[in-house]
């Protein structure tokens, strides 16, 4: 499925007029200043409304959003991160359902890592674990490098 990312840019009032809102509405915050207003002034004015910017499967609203905390053994952060570096581009970057499929180190916590994944749907999340690059990569070599991972959904909350 294609996503749609939709923005809204919103200034409300008379100090622009009509044509000139329908022009900005293409550009970001920092362009609304071109209403006669500097950015501190619009920021402090009641009516103006920031921008807002959403990422959502097409059809609608929900986001399926996986997290997994990976504790690695000992001395495996390398050719954990190597083996995540060859399968993004194998598997997520191919994966039209995949939105977006992050991994994190934490510097004061060797041996772990933290997957972050959204997908549009369950369908899309079943996808991406029954791709050949998933088999080979992370149920193959990465599951050799790990002790524990716990999967954790969620579901958002507040998102700018």
């Amino acid at each position: 499925m294609p996503v749609v990312v939709t923005a809204e840019y919103v200034v409300t009032g008379t100090r622009c007029s009509p044509s000139r809102r329908r022009r900005l509405a293409g550009f970001g915050r920092q362009r609304l200043s071109g209403c006669g207003q500097t950015r501190r002034g619009l920021l402090a004015d009641p009516q103006w409304q920031p921008a807002r910017t959403r990422a959502r499967p097409t059809g609608g609203s929900f986001v399926l959003t996986k997290v997994f905390p990976i504790k690695l053994k000992p001395g495996k952060q390398a050719d954990a991160e190597a083996v995540v570096g060859a399968f993004s581009p194998e598997g997520p970057q191919q994966e039209p359902g995949t939105l977006s499929f992050r991994v994190y180190r934490d510097p004061a916590n060797a041996d772990y890592l933290l997957f972050v994944e959204h997908f549009v749907d369950q369908e899309a999340y079943d996808a991406h674990t029954g791709s050949a690059a998933y088999k080979e990569f992370v149920a193959g070599q990465f599951a050799e490098l790990i002790v524990e991972f716990v999967e954790i959904d969620h579901e958002l909350v507040v998102g700018i």
